[in-house]
């Protein structure tokens, strides 16, 4: 197998090409060349800055993306199943990572470990001593004055902060959010003594790439908003799907560079459940937040196509939660102007969601684009007419309205 073609297959996620491939060197007994050759392609100038791309294909070829949380090279799992005495294929790699993430948890890195999506799995086992570690580790760090930065490299601290922007930690805003998670606080003191300066943060345990990571997510939540955008920015580029939920949060940020940059971060992740935080960038009032997003719903693909039918074909209401975003970020004059601002967004979102169809290429969507373009709002119709026109020769000639 040339490493062009496990290249591509890496940077095209396909898994499932991948996949065969672990196997048939399970098989033939080469899994020293195979590691070797994924070891040099993710020092390549293509996959070094892109290593959360890698890392994800990999655990996903090797039917093990709900462990993600694992904070090991994924080639160290492959090297395991060679070494084994019994061939077990593909499902060997199972058993080898949840042993990983015993002696990870044992070290008190519990970041990224989703407890609920081990309830029923082979990663079950670990539950308790993953929340007796992350209880350990918040009461050890929160006695007496503490620093922002040292709660923050803890993993109840890192989801606090990373829950919204604060500049500090207040006393009974933390103590409730850890009863929510059904923490006893009544040992922990929780004044901080300094602001939190994410690149003062250390991530003990966590490995290199975890605490770059770990590093640009808080970073999301810094007061600068330039800092935001670049660490948008470098989410994007690694590529990491553990990092997409924070990035669908800076989509909503007051500042549309930050937005901007979130939204680009999402389409080059492109996971299927950002569909709806991209569909919904499309009514952004920045026009080049509305133009990436149709980017990254395209670089979603197929999986985006039911979401942008929806949104095409519906007439939306506006209702007041809607308002009082908008009021928010773009301050209208009057009420009047207000009203106008939000039928706006709903009708550019509409147009928008055309376009992204038609740089899909989904024969699904024909039906819808179709009666868009017979409709009465003109940028609408030239928008769907053209996507229908992308899509191919043979799409029906749409007529204008009162044309006979």
């Amino acid at each position: 197998m040339l490493s062009a073609e496990i290249s591509d297959m890496i940077l095209i996620r396909q898994a499932d090409r991948l996949r065969n491939v672990v196997e048939a060197s399970l098989e033939g007994n080469s899994v020293g060349e195979l590691v070797g050759c994924l070891r040099k392609l993710s020092m390549t100038q293509q996959l070094r800055s892109r290593w959360g791309l890698f890392r994800h294909t990999v655990f996903d070829a090797l039917g093990i993306s709900d462990l993600q949380g694992l904070d090991r090279n994924p080639l160290d799992i492959i090297n395991e199943m060679g070494r084994l005495k019994v061939h077990r294929g593909i499902a060997s790699a199972r058993s080898i990572a949840v042993s990983l993430l015993r002696e990870q948890v044992l070290n008190e890195n519990t970041f990224f470990l989703d407890v609920g999506s081990f309830e029923k799995s082979s990663a079950a086992v670990l539950i308790s001593d993953i929340l007796e570690a992350r209880r350990a580790e918040i009461e050890r760090i929160c006695r007496d004055s503490f620093d922002a930065c040292s709660l923050a490299s803890t993993y109840y601290g890192f989801a606090f902060m990373t829950s919204t922007i604060r500049d500090r930690v207040p006393r009974t805003g933390f103590e409730r959010f850890l009863s929510e998670l059904g923490v006893d606080s009544a040992n922990i003191s929780c004044e901080t003594s300094c602001d939190l300066d994410p690149a003062r943060v250390s991530f003990m345990n966590t490995s290199e790439q975890g605490s770059e990571l770990l590093r640009a997510i808080l970073t999301l939540t810094a007061k600068n908003s330039t800092g935001r955008a670049a660490a948008a920015e470098r989410l994007g580029e690694i590529g990491d799907p553990r990092a997409e939920p924070y990035l669908g949060a800076a989509v909503k940020d007051q500042y549309s560079w930050v937005r901007k940059a979130a939204v680009t971060a999402l389409g080059q992740i492109a996971l299927p459940r950002s569909t709806c935080v991209l569909a919904e960038a499309l009514e952004d009032f920045d026009c080049c937040v509305q133009s990436e997003a149709v980017r990254s719903l395209a670089m979603i693909g197929h999986d985006a196509v039911s979401a942008l039918i929806d949104l095409l074909s519906q007439e939306r209401e506006i209702r007041y939660v809607d308002a009082l975003q908008a009021v928010e970020v773009s301050h209208p004059r009057s009420l009047d102007s207000f009203e106008a601002a939000l039928m706006q967004r709903a009708r550019v979102a509409r147009k928008l969601a055309a376009e992204a169809l038609g740089l899909i290429g989904d024969c699904r969507a024909i039906p819808a684009l179709t009666r868009a373009s017979l409709g009465l709002d003109e940028e609408l119709r030239i928008a769907a007419s053209n996507a229908l026109k992308a899509m191919g020769p043979g799409m029906p000639e749409p007529q204008l309205p009162g044309s006979c």
